[in-house]
């Protein structure tokens, strides 16, 4: 785990708000840019055949009419589980942060074109036990994470669950998206919920953007240094495809 996360932003009545009552905003996967956000699989016709082999394999006895009807009911059982795994993709909600503040790609895409700010989280602050018991590196892949073999297992008579597996299938993403550098905050609850703030950290330090107007640089240190908040601008380098930053002229 880095020694500090990023948020990247766009400059919003809302967004200065939160920073000022220490809040993040928590949001569906549905909301985020790649529709694979969130995303699993799992092979139906691989969890009945599991289902199907356990049963025949119980009931050795049994005529085939009534090995029929039970993988009949096997194959509704299983189909109801799958929808509800499936469903879990709507009960969670997510909230993103970088380990780069200085991303030069993070800040055209995420924080309005280099017009938003991005917040500074300490993860080292007794403070941030929250979001350390709730924080998750994504990992970044060809394909979304399968969780076939986690519901054979189940199927196969398993008592071990172990919710890490479905939470791996929630932090998998395309490869693509590698210079994010993501961790994120991951919150799932048993019913579908509204999205919505949670509690954040003081953060140390907020980095406004290179083409912020110096009206809303002024507005972000009035929010922060009152709090203890250093404010840093963002600088292009003169000499690389660089961005630096340097305290508030």
């Amino acid at each position: 785990m880095p020694k500090h996360i990023y948020r990247y932003q766009p400059d919003s009545e809302n967004r200065r708000k939160s920073l000022a009552n220490d809040k993040v905003w928590l949001c569906s996967p549905d909301q985020y840019n790649d529709p694979y956000d969130c995303e699993f699989r799992v092979s139906d016709a691989s969890v009945e055949t599991a289902a199907h082999k356990r049963l025949a394999a119980s009931f050795k006895a049994a005529n085939q009419q009534m090995l029929a009807v039970g993988c009949s009911k096997a194959s509704e059982l299983v189909q109801n589980a799958l929808s509800k795994i499936r469903g879990w993709r709507q009960l969670v909600k997510v909230c993103c942060f970088s380990e780069d503040p200085n991303s030069m790609l993070m800040w055209g895409h995420y924080a309005g074109n280099h017009r938003g700010f991005c917040i500074e989280y300490d993860l080292e602050d007794p403070k941030a036990d929250q979001f350390r018991t709730k924080l998750y590196p994504v990992v970044y892949s060809d394909k979304p994470y399968d969780l076939t073999p986690w519901a054979e297992s189940l199927v196969n008579g398993s008592l071990a669950f172990n919710p890490e597996l479905p939470t791996l299938g929630l932090i998998h993403k395309f490869k693509g998206w590698e210079y994010e550098r993501e961790w994120r905050v991951l919150s799932v609850s048993t019913d579908v919920k509204s999205d919505h703030d949670w509690p954040a950290p003081t953060p140390p330090r907020v980095f406004v953007g290179s083409k912020m107007e110096k009206a809303n640089k002024q507005a972000f240190r009035d929010i922060c240094e009152p709090r203890g908040i250093e404010v840093l601008e963002m600088h292009r380098a003169e000499d690389s495809f660089k961005l630096l930053s340097a305290p508030f002229s």
